[in-house]
């Protein structure tokens, strides 16, 4: 992206109909995510190709670390796999994604990660008692996200390929 497409993307006002699409689509993620943990990019993908699919909203799926409190709780080393690779190594994969809707960032996977994967029990405490125990996906500013002791730290953009691959990988598990 240029500079500019940078800017106009975070420029972007998302509208009350926007919003409201954002959430519906949230909600057909949810119920087509099998309840585990560390599932974000397989989430993230659905959730931003549902909003590309039927909005004019600046979409990106974006992968990187996860802080929390200034502890990194999600790394980002490496790429995601294409395709072409092993499917193995994405469940060794140790980043985390999310989807930016211009300036918001999305997770729909988080709750559900603290709910059934290991995480740190402080964490998971926190993000409990921030979103409650049966939260799904949310979205907020970063500046939000900040005061909620959560940095997201944007490494690297989800490709076609890699969405398209993570897609056909999530949708059969209907």
């Amino acid at each position: 992206m240029t500079a500019e497409q940078v800017a106009q993307f975070f420029d972007y006002e998302i509208s009350v109909a926007e919003t409201q699409l954002i959430s519906d689509t949230a909600k057909e993620v949810l119920a087509l995510a099998p309840s585990q943990g560390f599932n974000c990019a397989a989430m993230s993908a659905a959730w931003g190709a549902m909003v590309m699919a039927h909005s004019s909203i600046p979409t990106q799926i974006v992968c990187g670390h996860l802080d929390w409190r200034s502890r990194r709780i999600f790394n980002y080393i490496k790429p995601i796999p294409t395709p072409e690779e092993s499917m193995k190594e994405l469940e060794l994969w140790d980043g985390h994604c999310w989807v930016a809707f211009g300036g918001l960032i999305g997770d729909a996977s988080l709750s559900r990660t603290v709910r059934y994967g290991k995480v740190p029990g402080s964490f998971k405490a926190h993000i409990l008692t921030l979103l409650g125990p049966n939260a799904g996906p949310f979205c907020a500013t970063a500046e939000q996200m900040q005061s909620a002791d959560l940095t997201y730290i944007p490494c690297a953009l989800l490709n076609d390929p890699q969405i398209d691959g993570l897609l056909a990988g999530f949708l059969p598990q209907r």
